[in-house]
């Protein structure tokens, strides 16, 4: 625990030096990078496993290589832009910082309590053994939201530069397409993982296993296709400034999901908590689509 929280602000500091680096379009630094630092990720504690399986060995070698991930971030981004380490302090920029942060972090802590909130209560009201069926197809398919999480590090300097040198409608018009695109790409593969659950499954965990999950991974399919796609206007409303907005819906959004979710886990069990996930994901698009149309 001590040596993951020392690796805490070099992650922090990571993400701010690589946020400056996308905001200047700069990905193929950030590509270059990050696939190999984030290929020894696992390569490096492999390694270190079979000189030593001592398990603070391997959370140094994990830290080392975030701290020469930074370093590697931080040398290109100074040598081509410049940190600003030399420019005076602004009272008026710290307090857009932390007001925009500020709201950020109210949707940061709120959106992963309601994103695990379903476990939580599936180990309360059922068994350890029905929080094991109901994560292992969540985890399996919600991997495929890297590809909009990386789409939109793309799109989001876009999104927030049109703030100052474009008109709405070229916003607009940049998220429908994106959207459009991202409905394609993943709604193909989606497809045939909903159609092939049940093979998926019995060829990965065995028939046994596959019989109780295949309908849940279905759900979570859905789910996850909705999910993408929210992504886009997600990315508008803060490239926009409008933080404040996406976090009071986040609280709203608890204060419903909590006693619908416990009321779904009773009736259904943990297929009820899928549909309920799957509910919050469509609310959270008609919410950010709603969020657009308002402020664009």
């Amino acid at each position: 625990m001590r040596i993951v929280a020392c690796a805490v602000p070099v992650v922090v500091t990571t993400a701010g030096v690589k946020g400056l680096l996308e905001a200047h379009g700069s990905f193929k630094i950030i590509s270059a990078v990050t696939t190999p630092t984030g290929a020894l990720m696992f390569i490096l504690p492999s390694l270190v496993v079979l000189i030593s399986p001592n398990i603070m060995i391997v959370c140094l070698s994990l830290v080392f290589v975030r701290v020469i991930q930074l370093i590697l971030l931080g040398y290109f981004a100074s040598a081509k832009y410049g940190l600003g380490l030399g420019s005076r302090f602004s009272m008026s920029t710290l307090r857009r910082l932390l007001a925009f942060g500020g709201w950020l972090s109210v949707s940061n802590v709120v959106s992963p309590i309601m994103s695990y909130m379903d476990r939580l209560f599936i180990g309360v009201y059922m068994t350890a053994g029905a929080v094991t069926q109901y994560v292992v197809p969540f985890d399996m398919i919600t991997k495929a939201l890297i590809l909009p999480t990386a789409v939109l590090s793309v799109l989001f300097p876009q999104f927030s530069s049109n703030v100052r040198d474009s008109e709405n409608t070229e916003k607009l018009r940049l998220m429908r397409n994106a959207m459009v695109v991202m409905a394609f790409v993943m709604g193909i593969p989606l497809a045939v993982t909903f159609v092939s659950a049940f093979q998926i499954l019995d060829y990965w965990l065995g028939e046994e296993i596959a019989v109780d999950t295949y309908i849940l991974l279905q759900v979570f399919t859905i789910g996850v296709f909705i999910n993408s796609l929210a992504f886009v206007p997600y990315g508008l409303v803060q490239g926009m400034g409008r933080a404040d907005l996406t976090a009071k819906a986040h609280l709203v959004e608890l204060l419903f999901y909590l006693p619908f979710l416990i009321y779904m886990i009773g009736v259904y069990g943990t297929l009820g908590a899928a549909i309920a996930w799957v509910s919050r994901v469509l609310f959270d698009l008609v919410i950010l689509l709603l969020m657009v149309r308002r402020i664009a």
